[in-house]
């Protein structure tokens, strides 16, 4: 999803809200004729796919939207703030989770610092607490976390696209540590604060600024987005593309960093591969390259 849908007051917003506005007057209940405004206030808070969902509003006669807020739960009826009590069937509960990102489980970092105790709630500016490119944490020794993280692109469209970035990204760590034998690997700790002040520069002009409740931001109306990339689901594809070692803080396996170059033997010698792979002609497969034994 590009950047415009997510910019606040861009042109594609502002024809969104005329087209839903349009939509919306042509119902003879007065009370839906304020959707649009209701439904851009939700574009701030989430990124609403396109769908027939608006078609629900109205369709039949008995549906009614009801925007008092709820006070309390009684066993066969909802009360809301304005004192009307209205009888219920069914309560579908879908707002009101725990949407944190504290792991269920401990998980401490090289300094004993549990991460639950770190995320119970990130402090407004709090950028020493985010996450380095939602993935992983300086003080985290070999953790990569994906789609757990801080800082990821949860509204900027799909979500399977950032996943398979992510495992990209793991996948390429991993290839390095192995290939050069790195006991421990660690982001380090100026590259990931420099980074998080890039991402709150960049959501100054996003929506999820604006002034309403969302669970992206702890639940709160004025406080940071913390839990979204500031940028569109392409860009963070194309950062995870090709990992910065240079932000890395690197320990080999032994105390010599270059022992993994062993006695001199070829990678693809050793395992059986085409010796002269780099003599190759135009339109014609590889057998096998050096693609398939690097991490970058």
């Amino acid at each position: 999803m590009g950047t415009l849908i997510i910019q606040s007051n861009s042109e594609m917003q502002n024809t969104a809200l005329e087209h839903m506005s349009t939509f919306f007057s042509n119902f003879s209940d007065a009370s839906l004729h304020n959707i649009p405004q209701l439904i851009i206030l939700k574009i701030r808070s989430r990124v609403l796919e396109a769908n027939s969902w608006s078609y629900f509003y109205g369709s039949l006669p008995h549906i009614n939207l009801v925007q008092d807020p709820i006070k309390s739960i009684a066993p066969n009826s909802i009360l809301t703030e304005s004192t009307i009590e209205r009888p219920v069937d069914r309560i579908i509960l879908a707002t009101g989770f725990d949407t944190g990102f504290r792991p269920q489980y401990i998980l401490r970092s090289k300094g004993g610092i549990n991460l639950r105790d770190m995320w119970v709630q990130k402090p407004k500016g709090a950028i020493e607490l985010s996450a380095y490119m939602s993935i992983v944490l300086a003080g985290f020794l070999n953790m990569f976390l994906m789609g757990s993280g801080l800082g990821i692109p949860y509204a900027n469209g799909s979500i399977l696209l950032h996943m398979e970035a992510q495992a990209d990204y793991v996948v390429a760590c991993l290839a390095k540590m192995q290939k050069q034998d790195i006991k421990t690997m660690e982001v380090d700790r100026d590259a990931q604060n420099k980074y998080n002040i890039q991402q709150t520069l960049s959501l100054e002009d996003l929506i999820w600024l604006d002034h309403c409740s969302s669970w992206y931001k702890g639940g709160t109306v004025d406080g940071e987005p913390f839990a979204l990339y500031g940028g569109s689901k392409l860009q963070y594809k194309e950062l995870l593309s090709s990992p910065r070692w240079e932000d890395w803080k690197f320990i080999p396996l032994y105390n010599n960093q270059f022992a993994f170059l062993g006695n001199g033997e070829s990678l693809v010698k050793a395992m059986g591969g085409d010796k002269a792979y780099y003599f190759t002609l135009e339109n014609c497969a590889n057998i096998l390259t050096t693609g398939d034994f690097q991490a970058e």
